[in-house]
């Protein structure tokens, strides 16, 4: 968990604060596979001096991470993820869903 204000001072001491949690498991499918789950919920405010619309913005953003890891030899690693990122704001336009499935393989030599 983490809860960071900031105060800008320059500008009339502004602030934005970032409030979130995060929770992560790990489970071991087998000796060569892993399979990896974590979720973030996060909060962002800032006051109207900080946005470029002129009124404070407020976002909430929810993070999905789904992977699995394998070993195929002693110096050859594959994963495989899965990742869910949504942003809802009260700001105009500025509400986004992203889904990504990475694949990768990394070779030790």
């Amino acid at each position: 968990a983490h809860d960071t204000r900031r105060l800008y001072q320059v500008l009339s001491d502004a602030q934005d604060h970032v409030q979130g949690v995060t929770g992560a498991v790990s489970y071991r499918l087998s000796p060569q596979t892993t399979a990896n789950c974590s979720l973030s919920l996060t909060r962002n405010s800032a006051d109207a001096l900080l946005s470029h619309g002129g009124t404070a913005r407020e976002d909430d953003l929810v993070s999905l991470s789904l992977d699995i890891n394998h070993r195929f030899a002693e110096k050859l690693n594959g994963a495989l993820t899965f990742r869910h990122t949504q942003r809802d704001s009260n700001e105009a336009d500025s509400d986004y869903q992203e889904n990504s499935l990475t694949a990768s393989v990394n070779m030790r030599f």
